[in-house]
């Protein structure tokens, strides 16, 4: 996905459109036409409709090629093609192949089938954001609060025209360490615990039994209630980093802490140095910064760490900021409790939280 002005303005001149962002994907129908490779298409998200430009599957700078988000139209070869989004089927067998089940209106000439195949490297991000438009526009137009209907299933080898190139490939894939379990959030999947658990979807998991772990011939315990955060920010195009003042991956980490330390009483860090990423669990060719920093308070040990992603493919021309933060409550502990291998296993969870961080985009 991309946000690149140039493109976009151009995107929007073709759609008739203002567009908020776009995507190269490969679409193929569920009727079968053509050799079943999929064709080349601009998946656009505009604020009120979501277009698609593509001369060799039909979609082109017509007003066909435009549909509301509650009535899209993803057809090959009709004037007027107006049809209701009824749901989205993720393919378990791959990360980047989705399909969108189209509902037809009363008033179409849908000739492309009722199912919409959709390959696109970030499966995830282009799910999320579509789901966000559905549900937004039927607040504004229907006055009702809803969910894009969203279902798993192995759907490729039960669609027709699908071809050699819709064809999955099994990849081997990272299992979560033992006493672990894969979360996601936004494009990234991540190991954590398995005692914590999610807290609605701001990226918070809270583990409130606490857990136990032996450490240097010391036998920790963390008390209920430790929490952890994953935050990450919109991507960036690196020629605004100067220009924004985020350059300097130490200036944002100072920022965050400053952040997140705004409400704690007789602070004092512990730890404040860069951080060095370990794992990389997908195959990523993108780089890799951060920077880590752990805080004792009163009432809390906070450990942080800054992850910046940079040269994001396929344009390799954006970054984005990824933060990882371990929040572990010791108002209720008595002083000789909280020790410096109390510390460092609060440090080491955070830092192990952020070496599993991989994008779920498939290469």
């Amino acid at each position: 996905m991309s946000t690149d002005p140039v493109v976009l303005g151009s995107l929007s001149e073709v759609c008739g459109a203002p567009l908020q962002l776009f995507e190269l994907v490969a679409v193929v129908g569920d009727d079968g036409d053509g050799d079943g490779a999929g064709s080349m298409a601009y998946l656009c998200l505009g604020r009120q409709h979501i277009s698609g430009h593509s001369p060799n599957y039909g979609w082109s700078a017509s007003s066909s090629s435009r549909s509301r988000y509650t009535d899209c139209a993803m057809a090959r070869s009709c004037r007027t093609s107006r049809g209701r989004q009824d749901r989205a089927v993720v393919d378990e067998a791959s990360r980047s192949l989705f399909l969108v089940v189209i509902r037809p209106g009363q008033d179409t000439t849908w000739r492309g089938g009722d199912r919409l195949l959709v390959r696109s490297q970030q499966r995830e991000l282009l799910l999320e954001r579509l789901a966000l438009c559905w549900q937004t526009q039927q607040m504004h137009e229907r006055f009702q609060v809803r969910r894009l209907p969203q279902a798993r299933a192995s759907i490729t080898s039960g669609l027709r025209g699908t071809g050699d190139g819709f064809a999955c490939r099994v990849l081997p894939q990272v299992e979560p360490f033992r006493g672990y379990v894969q979360e996601s959030r936004r494009g990234y999947s991540f190991f954590v615990r398995a005692g914590f658990k999610s807290r609605g979807r701001c990226g918070r998991f809270i583990c409130e039994p606490g857990w136990s772990v032996r450490y240097a011939a010391e036998d920790i315990e963390l008390p209920g209630g430790v929490e952890i955060g994953i935050y990450t920010e919109e991507p960036r195009r690196h020629a605004g980093l100067v220009s924004g003042g985020h350059e300097d991956l130490r200036t944002v980490a100072i920022e965050y802490r400053t952040l997140l330390t705004k409400e704690l009483q007789q602070l004092h860090v512990r730890v404040n140095r860069p951080f060095l990423k370990r794992m990389n669990r997908t195959g990523d060719i993108a780089a890799w910064d951060g920077w880590e920093f752990l805080v004792r308070s009163k009432r809390h040990l906070l450990a942080c760490v800054v992850l910046r992603r940079k040269f994001i493919p396929p344009l390799c021309d954006t970054m984005q900021d990824v933060v990882v933060t371990l929040r572990c409550p010791v108002d209720a502990l008595d002083v000789a409790a909280v020790t410096q291998s109390m510390c460092d296993v609060v440090r080491e969870e955070c830092c192990f939280v952020a070496d599993s961080i991989a994008p779920v985009a498939e290469k």
